[in-house]
């Protein structure tokens, strides 16, 4: 066991025991996920039988994961050989474009596609940001039902209907909702 681990090791790590340069530690870290996926060798291709790529980065990131952490997941291998934006910068371009494309598609379809492509673009943010969208989305949700629930009991109290409401009242309930959070 030992005698495996010892040579795993030396394989994926040639810049340390071979011959191999690197210069960044991005470099050692694409160099590895090569050599990780080559060790696995040829055996079964990735979905697509047409496709003569096997053993995908991609590969082994299960589906049944929530879409979110799915996402930050495939975002995160891919990172690993260099297919990320130089700085935040791209990211949050990526982000105003998706934006605009979605503004300007025209079909059910193309709308769901670019919702997509922007949730996707979003989720890179967050994990540029160090933030685990999966746990910020959940957070959110919790948030407002907390919120939504206050606004419900304030308007019980004072004996509104808030089926009746206009928006512009519904929302001063919640702002108030809200700075009593501020200032509790």
């Amino acid at each position: 066991v030992i005698a495996g681990i010892d040579s795993k090791i030396k394989r994926r790590h040639p810049h340390v025991w071979g011959d191999w340069q690197v210069s960044t530690s991005a470099e050692v870290l694409r160099n590895w996920e090569i050599l990780k996926e080559k060790e696995r060798g040829p055996g079964a291709e990735i979905q697509n039988p047409k496709s003569k790529i096997q053993n995908s980065l991609l590969d082994n990131i299960p589906s049944s994961l929530p879409a979110l952490a799915r996402a930050q997941k495939i975002q995160e291998r891919v990172r690993k050989i260099g297919f990320d934006w130089p700085d935040v910068s791209g990211v949050v371009a990526k982000v105003e474009e998706e934006m605009a494309e979605l503004k300007r598609a025209a079909s059910a379809e193309e709308r769901a596609a670019e919702m997509g492509d922007l949730f996707f673009a979003l989720v890179n943010w967050a994990r540029w940001l160090g933030v685990d969208a999966e746990t910020a989305l959940r957070e959110s949700n919790l948030r407002f039902g907390r919120r939504f629930r206050q606004v419900e009991q304030l308007a019980a109290e004072r004996g509104l209907d808030i089926a009746q409401m206009d928006l512009p009242a519904l929302d001063r309930l919640w702002d108030e909702v809200k700075q009593g959070e501020v200032s509790a």
